[in-house]
């Protein structure tokens, strides 16, 4: 029985697949399996992982979605803890031996994760640190006494993760146990947008997290703006998921009325910027119902829909300067 199981979920990844699976071998800590679950891939990924020579057990399923993918490599797992490793990402050498030695150094914790560098498409740095560098310059902003109120607000990372930055799949090493007793990733969320958000919350809600802050994972950077239908759906089902998970916490429940309002405020001001007025007016309703205390901001935007919608069609002519 290895160690540890290194889950790794693919599907049209022949770009980085190859790559990403051998920074798996590659890792000085050599007690481990590696489990891929191909989740209906079309492209040469299945050829390409083929041809790596190594202990891959490789699984194929039907087009199921990342999160279902990753639950298949979490039942297959063989090993005591569990490591994810998305097919663009890649692993640092030593990236399993620091984290197998933070877990003697703290048996109590299930859940360990580390720092991420990001790099873009042709495997080039753009960022080093990337999370201990927000959490550091989150902390001097919050810390002068010049910073409004206003921006001294958690973010909702801050808040699901105790002031803790967010863990990226490829950069979490978790108990297999933890990961089971917490149930799984959602699979009601579509293609890659904030399952791995909701699922780390709610492991945070009863489970210490121990972050490294050690850069050991290149993540990858894509454009995805043609998928913003996807991430507003799945941010929506987020929040959501999220207010169930917290509904005996006064304090997180304000908070998310704030979210919502906000998550609302932004599919408005798209749907003004589509000309879809009836649509707007809806969705600042919304907004509206979350955030009473700010109610004159988005009557304002309720008239301003109104007042668009009505140029549209009685064929009034805005005056331009």
């Amino acid at each position: 029985m290895p160690a540890v199981s290194v889950v790794i979920p693919v599907y049209n990844s022949e770009a980085h697949i190859e790559q990403t699976v051998r920074s798996a071998l590659r890792q000085s800590f050599t007690d481990f399996e590696i489990i891929i679950v191909d989740d209906g891939s079309t492209d040469r990924s299945r050829e390409l992982i083929q041809s790596i020579d190594g202990a891959i057990k490789y699984h194929r399923q039907e087009n199921c979605g990342v999160a279902i993918a990753r639950n298949t490599g979490l039942s297959l797992a063989a090993g005591e803890w569990i490591a994810f490793l998305d097919a663009d990402d890649l692993w640092r050498r030593d990236k399993l031996a620091v984290q197998m030695a933070n877990v003697e150094q703290f048996p109590e914790v299930a859940f360990f994760y580390t720092d991420i560098d990001l790099v873009n498409e042709t495997g080039e740095i753009q960022r080093r640190g990337y999370l201990a560098g927000k959490l550091r310059r989150r902390e001097v902003r919050n810390s002068r006494w010049f910073v409004p109120n206003r921006l001294r607000r958690r973010s909702l990372v801050s808040v699901a993760f105790h002031d803790r930055p967010f863990p990226y799949p490829s950069t979490v090493l978790a108990k297999k146990a933890l990961l089971l007793k917490a149930g799984g990733f959602d699979p009601r969320f579509h293609g890659s947008y904030h399952e791995d958000f909701e699922f780390f919350a709610r492991i945070a809600q009863h489970s210490k997290l121990h972050f490294i802050p050690y850069a050991l994972v290149e993540y990858r950077l894509h454009p995805r703006s043609q998928e913003k239908a996807i991430q507003w759906q799945n941010w929506l089902l987020l929040l959501q998921s999220l207010e169930e998970l917290w509904r005996d916490d006064d304090g997180k429940q304000r908070f998310l009325q704030a979210q919502f309002a906000g998550h609302f405020s932004k599919l408005a001001k798209s749907a003004l910027e589509c000309g879809e007025f009836d649509q707007a007016q809806e969705f600042y309703r919304h907004a509206k119902r979350y955030r009473t205390g700010s109610w004159p901001s988005f009557l304002s935007g309720m008239l301003w829909a109104m007042r668009q919608q009505a140029y549209t069609r009685y064929g009034f002519r805005r005056n331009r300067e």
